[in-house]
């Protein structure tokens, strides 16, 4: 659901691939993959500066942002995206 933004607005819906580049700089408004240091678990979020303080963002506007701390490592930087047809498509 994080990943998926209202109408109009940038998605990637359930069954996306995206393609990363971990040596890529992230820059205002870039799609990143996070990961809190750990753990296991990776997220997706848009990396914002907003003045002199780092966030990450979700897609869905229906959860929350959350800062980017040192206890946040990103992963790669978002460079593609690969949507699978359906079937009859």
């Amino acid at each position: 659901d994080s990943m998926v933004g209202p109408p109009g607005s940038d998605s990637y819906p359930p069954g996306s691939y995206i393609v990363l580049d971990p040596d890529a700089e992230p820059q205002n408004g870039s799609h990143v993959v996070v990961k809190k240091k750990g753990t296991d678990e990776a997220t997706f979020k848009v990396f914002r500066r907003e003045g002199s303080e780092l966030w990450l963002r979700p897609l869905n506007p229906q959860y929350q942002a959350i800062p980017m701390t040192p206890d946040y490592v990103i992963i790669g930087v978002v460079v593609g995206t690969w949507i699978p047809r359906k079937n009859g498509d």
